[in-house]
């Protein structure tokens, strides 16, 4: 194999590379500097809301701000206690996925007082 022979054998091979590669590197830099500005946005959106939290809590703490916390977890709980809706008399669940709630949630509210009363 003379020189000659062995630089078009690599001229070909470079030739037929070099628009993948070409495709490659600009992919690899365009998605590095879009994960850079995710990144760096998604620090900026953490800080902007912990700052956030800081100042109201801040403004509780120093008396501007009044919460209401029985008003909260009346509502709180008025969403989350299925087992209390489902213990009322005068509820008759409507719908198979109502029933199919309340039954799942009484089992598991007796189970649960059956292993845990002494």
């Amino acid at each position: 194999m003379t020189q000659t022979n062995h630089d078009s054998t690599i001229t070909e091979t470079l030739d037929t590379i070099i628009p993948y590669a070409r495709k490659i590197t600009v992919g690899s830099v365009v998605g590095y500097c879009s994960g850079i500005a995710a990144k760096t946005i998604g620090k900026m959106i953490a800080v902007t809301l912990g700052l956030g939290f800081i100042a109201i809590q801040s403004a509780v703490y120093v008396g501007y701000v009044q919460v209401d916390w029985n008003k909260i977890q009346k509502h709180a709980v008025a969403h989350v206690d299925v087992v209390r809706e489902c213990r009322k008399p005068l509820i008759i669940p409507i719908d198979m996925k109502g029933m199919a709630l309340c039954m799942y949630t009484y089992q598991h509210y007796t189970l649960y007082k059956k292993y845990t009363s002494e």
